[in-house]
């Protein structure tokens, strides 16, 4: 049997969401029905801080979660990433993005590198307005997104 490695992420991410810690009333949790899915949401903060403000930002930070294949991709300001998602009992549970490997200046790499990081943490939801918030286990504020108005 040869698995694409799409279909071996997305099988440890069913594994990983299936195996929980115990702690599942530690975040706020949001009922999928609320819809942050098959939309384009831009980045506003990653835990409290803007996208850098740089030259070298080649495009504003932004994601979006599909519910047909149960996947995300976006660009960190620097790179292109995708990765899979789960959605169950009200929590998500976000793949590590992989991403093409392109040079940006140091803030947009750093920026991009702590998106990504407080993507994979995140584990809850809320949509309010036009905006939607990721928590991480801890219940904190992890990426702040506003939709993109198309």
């Amino acid at each position: 049997m040869n698995l694409s490695p799409l279909s071996l992420l997305l099988a440890f991410l069913l594994l990983t969401a299936s195996c929980g810690n115990g702690n599942s009333d530690r975040a706020e949790t949001q009922n999928p029905d609320t819809g942050f899915e098959d939309i384009q949401w831009t980045v506003v903060t990653v835990r409290g801080e803007s996208p850098a403000d740089d030259p070298g930002l080649r495009e504003q930070p932004w994601i979006r979660f599909s519910t047909e294949d149960g996947s995300f991709h976006g660009n960190g300001g620097c790179n292109n990433y995708f990765g899979g998602y789960v959605l169950e009992d009200g929590r998500m549970a976000i793949g590590n993005a992989a991403s093409t490997q392109m040079a940006c200046t140091e803030p947009v790499m750093d920026f991009e590198f702590a998106y990504l990081q407080a993507l994979s943490q995140s584990v809850s939801w809320m949509v309010e307005d036009d905006k939607l918030f990721l928590q991480d286990e801890n219940g904190e504020l992890a990426v702040t997104f506003r939709k993109l108005q198309e």
